[in-house]
């Protein structure tokens, strides 16, 4: 069985999706499934058909923080009959009529304060991009 992963490329280098990309990898191999990543820039120009030819139902996942960009790739998707599952999306009406992994930001960072201050850290500051940090 085939995985199919497309991480957005303003993203791809991030650390998130880098490690995102990793854990699928390693869940996937442990039941023995190929991950095969879409690479590309712009999906529009995409060969879809070639690189699905084997595939009844065309499913990907996308990883993506990218509020903007999200609804024009759920459409370039839509246009070739794939069915997105958004990993780490936060708007759900750009993603309407998709599937989604959201990652709960507010316990995780509860959980980090909660481990520093376990470890003595009585004032932990934690700075990011993301406006839940």
């Amino acid at each position: 069985m085939n995985i199919y992963v497309y991480t957005d490329p303003e993203y791809r280098g991030s650390l998130w999706s880098v490690q995102t990309y990793r854990a699928i990898c390693e869940e996937a191999a442990k039941k023995k499934y190929s991950v095969r990543l879409i690479e590309c820039e712009d999906l529009d120009t995409f060969d879809f058909d070639t690189f699905f030819s084997a595939e009844k139902r065309k499913i990907v996942l996308c990883l993506t923080t990218s509020v903007g960009n999200t609804g024009k790739m759920i459409a370039s998707f839509r246009r070739h009959g794939i069915h997105v599952l958004l990993v780490n999306h936060q708007s759900h009406r750009a993603s309407v009529g998709c599937s989604n992994l959201i990652v709960d930001y507010e316990d995780g960072m509860r959980r980090i304060v909660s481990y520093l201050t376990s470890c003595g850290k009585t004032r932990p500051a934690l700075y990011g991009i993301n406006r839940n940090s």
